[in-house]
């Protein structure tokens, strides 16, 4: 297998496509035992897109942590600011929680996968015309995708076999028709690990690239 890390881009390995994108702020205020504000936002796409982006709290996002990583830690280690993205079949859903002594402004970039078994059609993004391929980038390049579903404290092993560890993304929800949202997991040279930590079955769905 040829290293896909000494690729720009390769023609076996397809680009990824993003079937939405949007970007919002919010002013969350100062509430006695913390302020929440939730967005709910139609999708009207014909799965549960698969969410991916950034957040934080300065408008050029210079300040950016993935949405996986959920809490904004203050000096103590305490976190005051909390997010959370999820995304179902109908809506994609954001919200902010803030229990500081004053009103916090939350920004996001969001893109969104197709689920691993679509292989319809869908709609251009709204900002399509912004997107072009330009050798001066890496690509990532998607190498597996898939989904599964496991029981309570069952673990999956993907084998991608590699030879490195590569990037990968992660979703989870109950089959109980929760919202999928992202999910750490374990990653090696040859293969990543995701483990149900929840109290009933889970279904996951993921994306494993050529890069690292």
């Amino acid at each position: 297998m040829v290293d896909l890390r000494n690729f720009i881009y390769h023609s076996d390995y397809p680009v990824d496509y993003i079937v939405k994108s949007l970007k919002r702020d919010y002013i969350v205020e100062v509430g006695d035992f913390g302020t929440m504000k939730t967005d709910t936002i139609p999708h009207g796409l014909p799965f549960a897109p698969l969410v991916d982006g950034v957040w934080g709290l300065n408008p050029d996002l210079s300040d950016s942590r993935s949405i996986i990583n959920d809490h904004y830690p203050r000096l103590t280690g305490q976190s005051i600011i909390d997010i959370s993205v999820s995304s179902d079949e109908n809506n994609i859903y954001i919200t902010c929680f803030n229990n500081d002594f004053t009103p916090k402004h939350f920004y996001f970039k969001l893109w969104c996968y197709p689920d691993p078994g679509y292989d319809g059609d869908v709609e251009p993004v709204e900002d399509s015309t912004n997107f072009s391929f330009n050798s001066m980038y890496d690509y990532l390049k998607l190498f597996m995708t898939g989904s599964f579903e496991i029981n309570p404290g069952q673990e999956k092993v993907i084998y991608h076999n590699l030879g490195y560890k590569p990037r990968a993304l992660v979703w989870g929800r109950n089959v109980s028709g929760d919202k999928f949202r992202m999910i750490e997991y374990e990653v090696t040279d040859n293969f990543i690990k995701i483990k149900n930590n929840r109290y009933s079955r889970s279904e996951y769905k993921y994306r494993i690239y050529g890069n690292d």
